[in-house]
């Protein structure tokens, strides 16, 4: 699991999903987020998740290809792994660029053996600042631009390395839709 260091685990958190992940025997396990947006607390449900069932579970991403184009399913702070899909796959995070978090999931997806979204259970506190100290994704300085870019670049090559087409991933982190679908409404 991952944590961001201003983000929270929600009570319970780490028991539930580890539970599901040994119980399913799956790669990897995925609840649905709350997001403080300059503290206040919304729920992410603008989703294709909306329409889905409490408990999702497939054998590949090839199964369910909206996983892989969708805010909060391509972050890693919301999952827990095993570990031997990470180890056996030389799954890591990408230096010096933006997205990590998005490249970091393109590989886990690409290369799970079972995946299960716990889509009724609200585990995870994201944490979005836009006043004072920024959060990173809302810093939009020319260096922050730069590693967003490369960030980019490195993600279209994992697709192209994996043969797998995912246009609406791409298209999604071009015109950056993930941060527009934390935004209040």
């Amino acid at each position: 699991m991952f944590i961001d260091n201003d983000d929270f685990f929600k009570k319970n958190m780490c028991l539930t999903m580890y539970k599901t992940i040994v119980k399913e025997d799956v790669d990897i396990v995925s609840c649905r987020p709350l997001v403080s947006y300059d503290n206040e607390k919304y729920k992410i449900d603008r989703t294709f998740l909306d329409k889905e069932k409490e408990f999702v579970k497939i054998d590949s991403i090839k199964e369910h290809p909206k996983i892989m184009s969708s805010g909060a399913t391509m972050l890693i702070w919301n999952k827990i792994f095993k570990r031997e899909l990470l180890i056996n796959h030389n799954i890591r995070f990408p230096n010096g660029c933006l997205y990590e978090d998005v490249n970091f999931m393109s590989q886990a997806y690409l290369n799970a053996k079972g995946i299960v979204m716990l889509n009724d259970f609200w585990g995870y506190e994201y944490v979005i600042r836009t006043k004072g100290e920024k959060s990173t994704s809302q810093d939009y300085n020319k260096k922050n631009l730069i590693k967003q870019l490369k960030g980019l670049k490195e993600i279209v090559k994992i697709l192209e390395d994996y043969n797998a087409d995912y246009p609406a991933l791409e298209c999604e982190m071009l015109v950056d839709g993930q941060k527009f679908s934390y935004l209040p409404h």
